[in-house]
């Protein structure tokens, strides 16, 4: 669901996460990058992760969970794993 408006923060994306992305079937691929753009837009809407050194936030989308970091006006998109594998240390 869009908030509206246009994208406050620049998504960078890592190497892990396009790797990640490119094993998902083509319709997962899509939510995600869908929800991408939802982050751009309002970083903080995602769930705040309790003890982790990296991936600071996670965004829900379906069975899948994306991993990320605020750094000023930058938003670093770490990974996209399956909900059980998106608590481990990576």
């Amino acid at each position: 669901m869009t908030t509206g408006g246009s994208p406050q923060f620049r998504v960078e994306v890592t190497r892990s996460f396009v790797k990640d992305l490119r094993k998902l079937p083509r319709k997962d691929q899509l939510r995600v990058r869908y929800a991408l753009e939802e982050i751009a837009i309002n970083p903080w809407a995602g769930r705040k992760v309790v003890g982790a050194s990296q991936g600071q936030y996670r965004w829900r989308v379906g069975g899948y969970r994306i991993r990320y970091d605020i750094e000023g006006e930058a938003v670093w998109i770490l990974r996209v794993v399956k909900r059980e594998d998106a608590y481990r240390k990576f």
